[in-house]
């Protein structure tokens, strides 16, 4: 089959090679862009001429090295590329079917171009996830048929900037099936090309922890065109995606389920708000040093099943983060938590099996939050939260209110960075005692 071949690309490993942290990266050299050592064929002749659908964007600007692209709001069929984001040859199968007609309409799907893998660097810069996108044609954006493996979802993707970095391939008969697809070098050259160039252009919210490769043409073709990119992250200072676009209403019924909560009047607030949120299960786990990403294992571990029942549990968003400072305002103590849906039945959560994880029953508490718009860049995030602490507690402070505990606060995650578009993110202080863990 020659579409199973698209995904022969060891691409997991490139990228843990070649993203250990892009400050390790050489430093630019000479001025002139470095071209590509085998040219791309012009997406004109693969989206056009050949009949195949592209996904359609607006190109913002081209440096030579690199182009800008605006990709339009588009559903995806999307799967994960395994437990370790680098299995892409069961993922493209998995996609290829579902488009070949395992649906529950028995539908068969127009293959489009380009295939689109995204990989998430976890802690030490290592592939800890990836996932594996097909654009849905336009004569099935409206109404995809749904898949039939519940590995498959279908994506409503949000407008995103995309900068890439184009390259040929041309594969050689001489040596066989082997080389009819780029080798790792050829693309760990290509992302260290884009990398370089990206900084010394002077481009700002990167996501250089989501690298992204596409495939546009089939290895059966000589000269195949792939693409290396970075998708543009949301600066702290464009407005917040609002809650009713992320939390499930009567208008809204296919959103996840918000943590509920009242809000109370803060005379003269502008860009805060004053919440009541209401009791209910949580469960939390301790932030060990500053390993974020173990802390959102261990609780979505619990939700996916891995608890003493052996059931999937429906969390609610936001993910919250809890910082408890000392006397002399240093970090004593870091928790995350989700708050828990309630069962239909009514029944109490199923007790964890993880002993680092625990669960809570959580009173009504009061907090002060204010959102902003985007995701912090790696190494960015202490700054970036710690501005936004500074013009809460400045707000608060110019409302002249008091009861605020600045020793106690939250952080509120509502949306997925790597999904791209409009982000929120809240911080908070607490107004009165959440629970003593």
């Amino acid at each position: 089959n020659e579409y199973k071949s698209y995904l022969r690309m060891k691409i997991g490993v490139v990228i843990l090679v070649l993203l250990g942290s892009a400050s390790a990266l050489p430093s630019p050299g000479k001025d002139k862009c470095p071209q590509p050592k085998v040219k791309p064929p012009p997406l004109d002749e693969i989206c056009k001429s050949d009949g195949i659908e592209c996904p359609p964007f607006e190109t913002l600007e081209s440096q030579g090295c690199f182009e800008t692209r605006n990709y339009e709001s588009a559903k995806w069929a999307t799967t994960q590329m395994g437990s370790n984001g680098t299995d892409s040859e069961k993922a493209f199968m998995t996609l290829f079917r579902y488009i070949r007609g395992y649906n529950e309409e028995r539908k068969k799907i127009d293959m489009t171009a380009p295939v689109s893998m995204m990989f998430v660097m976890g802690k030490e810069k290592k592939v800890v996830d990836g996932y594996m996108s097909f654009y849905i044609p336009s004569a099935d954006q409206d109404a995809p048929p749904v898949p039939k493996n519940k590995t498959v979802k279908i994506r409503d993707q949000t407008d995103f900037v995309l900068y890439t970095r184009a390259f040929g391939y041309t594969r050689s008969k001489k040596q066989g099936f082997k080389d009819w697809t780029p080798t790792e070098e050829v693309i760990k050259n290509e992302f260290k090309v884009l990398v370089k160039e990206l900084k010394k252009a002077g481009v700002a919210n990167v996501n250089w922890q989501f690298p992204v490769v596409l495939g546009y043409s089939s290895p059966m073709e000589k000269l195949q065109r792939y693409e290396v990119g970075f998708t543009k992250g949301a600066s702290p200072d464009e407005p917040p995606k609002k809650l009713s676009e992320l939390c499930r209403s009567e208008e809204n019924p296919d959103l996840m389920e918000c943590a509920p909560y009242d809000t109370f009047n803060v005379p003269g607030a502008k860009n805060l708000e004053g919440r009541i949120y209401k009791q209910g299960w949580s469960i939390t786990t301790k932030i060990e040093g500053k390993d974020y990403e173990a802390a959102v294992v261990r609780l979505f571990k619990y939700v996916g099943g891995e608890n003493k029942e052996g059931k999937k549990v429906e969390m609610r968003l936001p993910v919250a983060s809890n910082v408890q400072l000392n006397d002399v305002y240093d970090v004593e103590s870091a928790y995350m938590s989700l708050q828990l849906a309630v069962a239909a039945d009514g029944a109490t959560p199923p007790d964890p099996s993880d002993p680092a994880v625990l669960l809570l029953k959580t009173p009504e508490y009061r907090v002060y939050v204010r959102a902003f718009g985007g995701v912090p860049q790696p190494g960015k995030e202490e700054a970036v939260y710690s501005e936004q602490y500074g013009m809460l507690y400045a707000e608060l402070s110019k409302l002249g209110i008091e009861d605020v505990d600045f020793k106690n606060l939250f952080a509120f995650m509502y949306t997925n960075p790597e999904e791209g578009g409009a982000q929120r993110t809240e911080v908070g202080a607490l107004s009165s005692v959440i629970y003593d863990v």
